[in-house]
This record gives structure tokens, C-alpha cells and sequence, in this order.
């Protein structure tokens, strides 16, 4: 299944607009793709495919906590176990 959607957004922060697409925007695009893989199953004399509801706020946390572990630990003089003399 393959689905898309546009989303026009204009003044807004790159922040802000990062989040707006990594949230919002799937937040509206998922229950439409998920009623689509069911009636799919369903007229396809399959058993009904329920596709659990995706929480995309807590994905994006989830990646900015990532990025900033693997930026702290990229960052120089920060590595575990050494010691500055």
C-alpha cells in the first residue's frame, strides 16, 4: 500500500514544521490507510487486518532523544571512561 497527502504550510518555523510533518500530518494520513488495508483484506475474502493506532508524537520524542544521545556522544572530549589530565 503506498498513500501520500499534501500538506500546505507556510510562515512557519523549520522547527515547528518539522514537527507538523512528522506528527500532524501522518496523524491524518494513518486511520485512512489502515480503513484501506482492512476493506482490502476484507472484499479479498481475508481475514480483517487490524493495524494498530501509531502514537507519531511519542516517535518523534523518541527520535530527537536519539539524536541528541548520538550527537553527545559524537561530540569530542565526551566519550565514557576518559579522564582529562
Amino acid at each position: 500500500m503506498q498513500q501520500a497527502g499534501l500538506f500546505r504550510i507556510k510562515g512557519m518555523p523549520d522547527d515547528q514544521r518539522t514537527r507538523m510533518l512528522a506528527t500532524f500530518c501522518p496523524n491524518l494520513l494513518f486511520p485512512y490507510a489502515r480503513e484501506a488495508i482492512d476493506g482490502m483484506m476484507v472484499r479479498g475474502a481475508l481475514p480483517p487486518l487490524y493495524l494498530a493506532p501509531v502514537n507519531f508524537d511519542a516517535l518523534f520524542e523518541e527520535a530527537l532523544k536519539r539524536r541528541a544521545a548520538q550527537q553527545a556522544e559524537a561530540a569530542p572530549g565526551t566519550s565514557k571512561g576518559s579522564t582529562q589530565h
